[in-house]
């Protein structure tokens, strides 16, 4: 579960970071690039019970792990501060920018408490987990109350304002708010559950609820995480879904341009292999459309078709698709000036989207006309006895 949730995050900071890297003047991208990178590395850097990688590399002793402890949670307030204000940027208010930076003052306030608490923590008392920690030593409950104190303040904060920008959101942007609202809810109540169960456990009292905590700081996270990352992702599944759309109407429409670029070779704008190396798939299919439209005005005059006809859904595919394929038998369709081509792909005022579905029906046409190769069969063998 642990590794899935790790997966799932570093996928989405990394992309988080490149759309960050893309565009580096919008602030509430940057902001949530930056969240993502410190939940990376809050469960990175979390420091196992017989190693000590950060506090070795700071100088500690091994079973030390002070300067990792403080790194881990300055990276834990990093993250509440960096998600707040994505939706404070996002909201759109002219205080945005003020509130950002008094709420940046109080986090650095923050971060300074908890490196001046953990020095003053005796030797070793910050080595064990939240869970095992003595609440009944005054730094070590000073730390692990300041910054569940902080973090539940930042996800209240968060999960209000981003209830503010969800009501006037729309799908799929609305849907992803919100799941990131209830996230950052959950986030904060747990937060409050860790408060009380510290402050029970300094009393010297047990605190049965505590697991609770635990379990809903995960279910809020990885609910925060989906939520952030669910409307991007919903569009570019949708684009997804575009492009294997044009991808398949491009290959759907070569019967039909290969069959007018044979007769007419000066249709193609640059050599095939140019084509598939400048842009992708919508201006390829574009290209083609419009080389099918010009081959269909050329070989106009020689289908043999009414003056009055002005689009291609005025004649069925199949007729229009049999007379193709005559006119570009004969060795050469040259320009017939004594009458004048037509326009048969015109959509009429209709757009696009009905010029390419008059072409496709034209070619998968073509394609149904196509004449199957038929295999030769064998001639039966003579046996090795000879005619009878």
């Amino acid at each position: 579960m642990i590794n899935v949730f790790y997966g799932t995050v570093t996928v989405a900071a990394g992309w988080r970071v490149v759309q960050a890297v893309r565009a580096p003047r919008d602030p509430a991208l940057r902001a949530i690039a930056v969240c993502l990178l410190c939940t990376w590395g809050i469960y990175a850097t979390a420091v196992p019970a017989d190693s000590g990688t950060w506090a070795v590399l700071a100088g500690d002793s091994v079973p030390e792990h002070r300067v990792a402890k403080v790194v881990q949670y300055v990276l834990v307030a990093l993250c509440g501060y960096a998600a707040m204000c994505f939706y404070l940027y996002a909201a759109s208010t002219r205080s945005a920018r003020r509130r950002a930076v008094v709420e940046g003052c109080v986090l650095a306030a923050v971060m300074a408490a908890l490196v001046v608490v953990a020095w003053c923590a005796p030797r070793g008392a910050l080595t064990a987990s939240y869970a095992a920690a003595d609440m009944t030593l005054v730094p070590v409950f000073a730390f692990y109350a300041l910054i569940g104190a902080y973090l539940g303040y930042v996800m209240a904060a968060t999960s209000w304002w981003t209830s503010r920008i969800a009501r006037t959101s729309s799908p799929p942007h609305a849907a992803g708010l919100w799941l990131a609202c209830f996230g950052a809810g959950t986030l904060s109540v747990a937060c409050a559950m860790h408060l009380a169960a510290m402050t029970t456990r300094a009393l010297g009292y047990p605190a049965p609820w505590a697991p609770a905590a635990v379990v809903l700081i995960g279910a809020g996270t990885v609910t925060f995480v989906v939520g952030i990352s669910y409307p991007a992702a919903r569009i570019r599944a949708a684009a997804g879904r575009l492009w294997w759309r044009r991808l398949r109407a491009y290959r759907r429409l070569e019967p039909l341009w290969r069959l007018l670029t044979r007769a007419y070779p000066d249709l193609v704008f640059t050599p095939a292999s140019s084509a598939r190396r400048g842009g992708g798939v919508h201006r390829r299919l574009h290209r083609r459309m419009i080389e099918c439209r010009d081959g269909l005005v050329r070989i106009s005059p020689h289908l043999d078709l009414p003056a009055s006809v002005s689009a291609l859904r005025e004649v069925p595919p199949a007729v229009v698709a049999a007379r193709l394929r005559k006119a570009s038998a004969l060795r050469a369709v040259e320009d017939n000036p004594n009458q004048p081509p037509l326009d048969l792909a015109a959509s009429c005022g209709q757009g696009r989207e009905d010029d390419l579905r008059q072409l496709l029906e034209l070619a998968d046409a073509l394609r149904e006309q196509a004449p199957r190769r038929s295999v030769p069969r064998s001639a039966p063998k003579a046996s090795a006895a000879g005619p009878a």
